[in-house]
């Protein structure tokens, strides 16, 4: 298992490597396999819908699945690019899908990709809507769309310059975001938590 999302106890998505997918309705396990066999690296639940997040160093896909009660409720759209090093898949709703990765932020709205941000090695991305979404990178990456305008929080006093921000957690009132500090050898944990 790679990645877990759900929004209820009894509608749950597990993820795994070449495709598996596996979904608990609260009594027992459900079984998909997607068209595609590469590992999932992150994956986000809205509503009725799971979005899942498959890719390697030269692309991605996502699959999007849906999770209403019943089998065969599977519904997959591969749409593929050349980005490098994808890490994170959130969805806000009204059929928008954004994706971080190595070559920045890319947002599916309709039929195709665009690139929202430039930014480099994009690790993960959360928000609570469309117009509040946070963005977490390498070299101490951390920045916030207000629906406007992009803050950069790169550099603040309680940042060094080489922390690797891979997770984030998004509320009304909290940000935690989680990662390393891959400049010791030792790989320590970093965890920033900040109230909003």
């Amino acid at each position: 298992i790679t990645t877990i999302c759900g929004n209820a106890p009894d509608n749950i998505i597990f993820a795994a490597d070449n495709g598996w997918i596996l979904r608990w309705d609260g009594a027992s396990f459900e079984t998909f396999r997607t068209r595609r066999t590469g590992g999932f690296l992150d994956s986000w639940s809205a509503g009725d819908t799971a979005y899942l997040l498959q890719g390697n160093g030269s692309g991605f896909s996502v699959t999007i699945l849906s999770t209403k009660r019943g089998p065969g409720n599977l519904r997959e759209l591969f749409d593929t690019m050349s980005v490098e090093n994808v890490g994170s898949i959130y969805s806000p709703g009204r059929g928008d899908i954004l994706v971080a990765g190595g070559e920045g932020l890319f947002r599916r709205s309709g039929s195709g990709w665009s690139l929202v941000n430039s930014g480099s090695f994009l690790y993960s991305i959360r928000g609570t809507s469309g117009n509040d979404l946070f963005v977490g990178g390498g070299a101490s990456q951390l920045m916030h769309f207000n629906g406007m305008n992009w803050h950069y929080y790169y550099k603040s006093p309680a940042m060094t310059d080489d922390w690797d921000l891979a997770k984030l957690s998004v509320s009304k009132h909290l940000l935690i975001a989680g990662g390393s500090y891959p400049g010791d050898f030792r790989g320590l944990p970093v965890v920033l938590m900040g109230k909003r």
